[in-house]
């Protein structure tokens, strides 16, 4: 029978994994490079299609590493070098566990193998080595023992001049090690990790002191928003048909005209599994490109301008009375056979409810409101910070371009106008430029 996570923390000889979801004995031989049937032997596992959430496996062929071993979602500031450095492993070991030919293989967002134990903390950050200083200086500076800074740091001699190399020191009792190793941030967090097609990413920095920051994520800039005493936010989208693979992501702190801190590395991005839709038949005025790309290009241009002001607070709201959904987000489509386009909203359908009133998702100005070829009668609302909500298809307005609508307000009525084949809402998000699952607005709390 696989053993108790007692017992395998009593041999040292094997370090050992607790089965999550989703994991399979192939799965875990996998991850770890090893055969099924070393961890059947080793475990003496009687039913190998009968393994439990919290089982624990020992795993062969790791000699001299002990302690559990867990799955680490790489964040923005990790490296090979910072991860060994930080928790004091040696130098292969992370590439072992992995099995990585090269450390520039760990992306922001790749799940690593890493060892924990009880008895075991990591070292904090707690300087970065400035220009034309010695440790020494650094030390003095800093009110730190020399002598402890050189056990924690043994790849650095007390003589040298490494700008930028960043310093480590043990922990004090019942202190809190940051996760991370950026100067001048005591937390990050970033989500969703790694990246998925059609998602909004929330990008949250505490800071030490006041700091400006600014991202920039593969090529486009990300505006940040204080939303606490050295809290900042920022949000971002990734397109349904953005490239999986890794793009770049850009992060810098200053004060004034001191640069603390800048990372460029990269993140991965994840398919979002969205799938075809039916084949459309519509009016063929609607996906002809001499009417399609000026629309598109308008409203592209209304929903990239960042408002400072935000408006909104909490989950956005239902815009119909009855969220009966006849199409999700993201769905490849084909329109008459040869247009090629996908989904960019929720649809909701008439289904039974009393009437076709369209709300407000949440509180905004309106930046548009009128017909348009593609998105009939149409109104979009400005919610501040980059956040926009289009409401496509109606049968009729009753808000103009300029007024102010709080949540739950009406804007018009339910209809087929544009490139529509039946009644109904099309509801999406704009965030930071790019269209959005508006399902995630509608049960999460953003930011």
């Amino acid at each position: 029978m696989p053993i108790d996570k007692g017992q395998a923390q009593s041999e040292p000889d094997y370090p050992f994994y607790i089965i999550q979801s989703g994991d399979t004995l192939l799965v875990v031989a996998e991850r770890f490079g090893i055969s099924i049937d070393d961890l059947i032997n080793l475990n003496e596992i009687e039913n190998p299609d009968s393994l439990a959430i919290g089982t624990v496996l020992k795993i062969p062929g790791f000699e001299g590493v002990t302690g559990e071993l867990v799955l680490y979602t790489a964040n923005l500031g990790d490296s090979y070098q910072t991860l060994t450095k930080q928790n004091q492993y040696p130098v292969d070991l992370i590439a072992r566990l992995n099995h990585l030919a090269n450390p520039e293989e760990i992306y922001v967002g790749s799940r690593i193998v890493i060892p924990v134990s009880e008895d075991h903390e990591p070292l904090q950050l707690f300087a970065v080595q400035p220009p034309s200083q010695s440790i020494l200086e650094t030390a003095v500076t800093t009110g730190k023992n020399l002598w402890e800074i050189i056990l924690a740091n043994p790849d650095i001699q007390p003589g040298e001049y490494l700008a930028g190399d960043m310093l480590y020191q043990a922990g004090e009792e019942d202190e809190e090690i940051p996760s991370i190793s950026i100067p001048g941030v005591e937390k990050l967090d970033v989500s969703p990790l790694p990246f998925v097609q059609g998602k909004t990413i929330e990008i949250k920095v505490t800071t030490i002191s006041s700091m400006e920051l600014r991202a920039v994520i593969d090529g486009k800039p990300v505006s940040f928003f204080e939303i606490g005493e050295n809290e900042y936010v920022a949000l971002h989208g990734i397109s349904a048909q953005a490239e999986t693979g890794i793009i770049s992501i850009e992060l810098s702190g200053s004060q004034g005209d001191q640069e603390i801190f800048s990372i460029n590395q990269r993140i991965l991005v994840e398919s979002g599994y969205y799938g075809e839709g039916p084949a459309v038949t519509v009016d063929p005025i609607t996906i002809q490109p001499e009417v399609t790309e000026p629309e598109q290009e308008m409203v592209e241009g209304i929903t990239s301008k960042v408002n400072e002001e935000r408006y909104w607070d909490g989950i956005f709201q239902s815009p119909v009375d009855e969220p009966c959904v006849s199409a999700a987000f993201g769905s490849s489509r084909i329109y008459n056979g040869t247009y090629h386009y996908y989904h960019t909203g929720i649809d909701f359908a008439v289904c039974s409810a009393s009437n076709a009133n369209v709300y407000s998702a949440a509180p905004g100005y309106v930046v548009f409101a009128g017909p348009l070829v593609v998105r009939g009668n149409a109104v979009i609302i400005d919610h501040g910070w980059g956040i926009y909500t289009g409401y496509w298809h109606q049968s009729s307005l009753i808000v103009k371009t300029g007024d102010y609508v709080e949540a739950g307000q009406q804007l018009g009525y339910i209809g087929t106008t544009g490139r529509s084949t039946g009644y109904h809402l099309h509801f999406e998000v704009w965030v930071n430029g790019t269209q959005v699952d508006p399902t995630d607005w509608l049960i999460n709390e953003y930011p």
